[in-house]
């Protein structure tokens, strides 16, 4: 169960920090269009991880549940990382 959860964090966060908004958010500046391309494509294969471990752990029925349980508890941790700022 944990592996899937980290792996969908781990996913979320790669997807998020490929857009520049994010990026500039997290470096103060964007990322090269080469490592963008290479965030997309680690945070779709990590997805994909993500829902094979579930499938694998749980069955394919509750396996795609608890992977979209997962992907929205990773999404909403994201969010937050994301708008915590230090004043």
């Amino acid at each position: 169960m944990i592996i899937g959860l980290l792996t969908a964090l781990g996913a979320m966060m790669c997807l998020a920090v490929s857009q520049n908004k994010h990026a500039r958010t997290m470096f103060a500046r964007p990322l090269p269009q080469l490592v963008r391309r290479v965030l997309q494509s680690l945070g779709g294969l990590l997805l994909l991880v993500s829902a094979w471990a579930g499938a694998q752990s749980y069955g394919v029925g509750i396996g795609l549940t608890a992977f979209c349980a997962w992907v929205c508890l990773a999404a909403w941790m994201v969010a937050l990382i994301l708008s915590w700022r230090q004043r």
